[in-house]
């Protein structure tokens, strides 16, 4: 009979327990019988006993140092601004629809706004062809306008009125103080320029600065002023100040016109400065009719 291997291993190193001369009373210590009582006895409890004291390690703490007071830093006063703020102006009516001038010139005929109006675009429209049929059957009057009017300009204003949903070149005045019977004014402030719209057979029964329209551009569109007080003081004292523009495709009349002080007080009055005093008198000239026609030919919205 074979020993298991695990216990040859143990006793004998051997793989075999009788292949060596051994039996199975040499296993009778490690056998469960009265005799090995003492040697199968409970353990006896040993006190435990720790593998290793740790010592709570007590860490002083550092002094504290006071902190000084802090001083608290006066407030810095701010220094007052010199550029003030462009006022608002509330006499200026800023049309919200598209054709700023068509609304312009009507608010200031009819003393009332009606570009909010669901039936804004009608009433343009409308209005717009009852100018249109008014030249159709009369157009020789376009050429009472103060502005020179060939007889292919009468027929570009004719053509535009019928077909451009919009009024939307600087000529576009000259219908419309021609049909309302109003001098019209046109006050670009970024050049300090203006032009002036009438029919020449105009008369006015009183004043013509309490029958006028003043419009100011700026950027492409147009507002216009509600004071009349306002307009009536432009027209009387501010446009002394002004370059008056003649014509709304020459911005100057011939070079010859102009003397090279009279250039130099345009140029003064267009670019607010004199920064340009070397100038010979074609270079004025031709500053100041590059400056005017992009001011005043910027697509109108």
């Amino acid at each position: 009979m074979n020993a298991p291997a695990f216990m040859s291993r143990a006793l004998f190193g051997q793989r075999n327990l009788f292949e060596n001369g051994g039996s199975l009373s040499l296993l009778s210590q490690f056998m469960m019988i009265p005799a090995n009582e003492d040697l199968i006895a409970e353990p006896k409890e040993l006190e435990e006993t720790p593998l290793m004291v740790i010592e709570e390690l007590t860490v002083k703490a550092e002094p504290t140092v006071k902190a000084e007071p802090t001083v608290k830093a006066e407030p810095t006063v701010k220094a007052e601004q010199t550029v003030k703020a462009e006022p608002t102006i509330k006499t200026r009516y800023r049309p919200k629809l598209k054709d700023s001038i068509f609304w312009c010139i009507y608010t200031a005929i009819t003393d009332e706004s009606n570009d909010t109006s669901q039936s804004a675009t009608n009433l343009m429209m409308n209005e717009k062809k009852a100018i249109s049929d008014f030249f159709n059957k009369s157009p020789n009057l376009l050429k009472n306008s103060n502005h020179k009017v060939t007889l292919a300009k009468i027929n570009e204003i004719q053509c535009n009125l019928m077909t451009k949903p919009f009024m939307d070149t600087i000529e576009s005045f000259i219908p419309c103080a021609i049909y309302y019977k109003r001098p019209i004014y046109v006050f670009y402030e970024e050049i300090h320029a203006y032009f002036r719209f009438t029919d020449k057979t105009f008369v006015s029964d009183t004043d013509e600065a309490d029958e006028s329209i003043l419009i100011y551009a700026h950027g492409g569109r147009f507002s216009l002023e509600t004071c009349r007080e306002t307009t009536a003081h432009f027209v009387r004292n501010e446009l002394d100040k002004l370059y008056y523009i003649h014509d709304c495709e020459k911005m100057l009349l011939g070079a010859s016109n102009y003397t090279l002080d009279e250039l130099k007080r345009i140029h003064k009055i267009i670019f607010s400065d004199d920064s340009d005093e070397g100038l010979k008198k074609p270079d004025y000239y031709a500053k100041i009719a590059m400056k005017c026609y992009a001011t005043c030919h910027e697509r109108i919205r």
